[in-house]
């Protein structure tokens, strides 16, 4: 049976952040859901006031996906909070540790260890 690679505890820890006097969790963020969070923000300032309705809820429905208890009725998020959220989520979604797979034996050379492809950099 083929072994399988966990690719997950690559991932960042959550940072906490406070928002509405609330301590909340900021999960990393996956690729998609940065990008689709960053689109929606990008036009709001040039947007009609029905548009940026129609942004900003689009923008909430993502961040679920990365603090899922704004949700909560007692959660809301200001206008002037939503690029640093975004820079935060950015940031904590970066490897500090960009040997980290080594770390946790995912390697290239060694045949007992789990296999990871070589980086364009290896080769």
């Amino acid at each position: 049976m083929t072994e399988i690679i966990d690719l997950d505890k690559l991932l960042p820890e959550p940072k906490k952040i406070k928002i509405s006097g609330k301590v909340l969790m900021l999960y990393p963020g996956k690729i998609k859901t940065l990008i689709k969070i960053q689109k929606a923000f990008a036009g709001f300032k040039e947007a009609s006031t029905e548009e940026q309705s129609g942004l900003l809820e689009s923008v909430v429905d993502t961040l679920v996906k990365i603090i899922p208890d704004i949700k909560n009725d007692d959660v809301d998020i200001g206008i002037e909070q939503l690029p640093e959220i975004i820079n935060i989520a950015y940031q904590s979604s970066i490897p500090k540790d960009l040997n980290l797979a080594k770390k946790n034996k995912m390697t290239t050379d060694s045949p007992d260890q789990k296999k990871m492809p070589k980086t364009s950099q290896e080769q």
